[in-house]
């Protein structure tokens, strides 16, 4: 019997039908026999394909999938992101060590898509040159120090007047009610939704006498609605993902150890502690300020007043009033909320909804006032000096309307959804911005103002319980307008 002569079989794949074969195997889990026997090449050539796999995917990515100019665009988009992180990283007083800016830029580069991209010593030393990047020498690790002042006897010192807390807290103030469901359980840890959210921190004593003006804080400097605006009935700061980092707090605090040493008093400062704020004691000096950082895992849990949540019922109300208003002037429902608009209405309600019973009421649910040096017991009415509507209160609707950002966070550390998404932001060059327009206060004629003043001041004299507070400002409003006008 005449044995059969063997031929070898020659066979050559594409470097497409190369990565067809990858993509068969990996994602949809085909076997190496079914791939063998669909192209019709013996298995052990199968083999040899997937095995080279990372050489035919990354030839097919450099030159089939992005372009040279892709990839210049996207190596000036990591060059941006990295130094928005830098940013970041100095408003959270973090240390720029060499492992941690490469280990960024790496990251950076798969997000951006540039490939073959490696934190090389020539690319850091360029990087370290540009202005405002220092990076710091890489530091032993160290446990946290535990701190030795015990909260209760620190609260027990001081009295109620003068103990301040200061409460941060999310909001969506751009949120619609028929956009709750998808603003809803976001707490944004990566710094996303900027643009759509702020931060407000709220600072008032225990019993509710005096209530510090609020801080905004945004992820723009100048907001185009701020143009023409010199003046604002509240503090606004901005960072890069709308949250309050430990640059913006330290500033808010010196300026309040500055107040309270004029005024010659002593005041304890007390904020929830979080990993932002970790060990940053020692990097401020106060001379009228004492603070205390209270961990969640203390004998007072988590910073939850309910006067915080009466505020954002307020302000909940009086946005759909004034959209509801504008719908009526306008004919036509055009749902528009600038960050200027909601700084007035956060102004006005916290100077004129919140009462002080109401605030001593939320530091008495939460236990605070048991221990201090003079506590309040009596029973406080937690009524607000405004009521909101009761058809609102009773709808579910609105109550899951104003709990919309009940779990977005107020601080952090890693910023990398925000960052990802200002890089990405579409820019037009060839649309020249317009240059906002300078107008000069229209100017009230004399008499007009004079009548109008003569009117206030005839409803307040007829008006009963009015605090001599209330007519001592009426009183500096008449002297900045008639130097307004002279």
């Amino acid at each position: 019997m005449a044995t059969k002569e063997y031929v070898r079989v020659l066979y050559k794949l594409s470097v497409s039908q190369r990565l067809d074969i990858v993509e068969r195997i990996d994602r949809f889990g085909a076997s190496v026999k079914d791939v063998a026997k669909k192209y019709r090449v013996p298995v052990r050539a199968i083999r040899e394909v997937y095995a080279n796999k990372d050489k035919y995917s990354g030839r097919s990515h450099r030159r089939k999938t992005i372009s040279d100019a892709t990839i210049r665009v996207n190596r000036q988009r990591l060059e941006h992101a990295m130094r928005l992180s830098v940013q970041l990283a100095q408003d959270n007083n973090v240390p720029l060590t060499t492992p941690w800016l490469k280990c960024k830029a790496h990251q950076f580069a798969k997000l951006f898509k540039v490939p073959h991209f490696k934190p090389s010593s020539g690319w850091y030393q360029k990087f370290r040159k540009q202005p405002k990047i220092a990076p710091a020498p890489a530091a032993k690790s160290e446990p946290p120090k535990k701190s030795k002042c015990d909260p209760v006897k620190l609260l027990g010192q001081y009295r109620t007047k003068n103990t301040f807390f200061l409460v941060p807290f999310g909001l969506f103030y751009k949120c619609t009610p028929d956009a709750v469901s998808r603003y809803s359980r976001k707490s944004c840890p990566n710094g996303g939704l900027a643009d759509q959210r702020v931060t407000v921190l709220c600072t008032v004593n225990m019993d509710g006498s005096e209530k510090l003006p609020m801080m905004v804080i945004g992820n723009q400097k100048t907001p185009s609605c701020f143009s023409d605006i010199k003046s604002l009935p509240m503090l606004y700061r901005y960072n890069l993902c709308s949250w309050l980092c430990w640059t913006v707090l330290r500033g808010y605090i010196e300026q309040l150890d500055k107040i309270f040493q004029k005024a010659n008093r002593n005041a304890l400062l007390v904020i929830e502690d979080n990993p932002a704020f970790v060990n940053r004691e020692n990097d401020i000096r106060l001379k009228a300020v004492k603070l205390l950082f209270l961990k969640p895992d203390s004998c007072f849990g988590n910073l939850q007043f309910s006067f915080i949540q009466r505020l954002k019922q307020h302000y909940r109300e009086k946005l759909l009033n004034q959209n509801l208003q504008s719908m009526e002037d306008d004919k036509a429902f055009n749902w528009k909320v600038s960050i200027l608009d909601a700084v007035n209405i956060l102004a006005r309600v916290w100077s004129c909804a919140i009462s002080p019973a109401a605030i001593r009421d939320s530091f008495q649910e939460a236990g605070f006032s048991k221990y201090q040096k003079d506590p309040c017991n009596d029973k406080v009415r937690s009524a607000d000096h405004i009521a909101i509507a009761p058809e609102l209160l009773a709808s579910d609707w609105f109550d899951g309307y104003c709990k919309v950002d009940k779990n977005l966070l107020c601080t952090g550390m890693h910023g990398d959804r925000a960052i990802r998404d200002m890089v990405n932001k579409p820019q037009n060059p060839s649309v020249v911005p317009v240059q906002p327009r300078h107008t000069q206060p229209r100017l009230v004629p004399n008499a007009s103002l004079q009548a109008a003043l003569a009117d206030i001041q005839s409803v307040l004299n007829s008006a009963e319980a009015v605090t001599k507070d209330i007519l001592g400002n009426f009183q500096t409003i008449q002297k900045l307008f008639e130097s307004m006008q002279s």
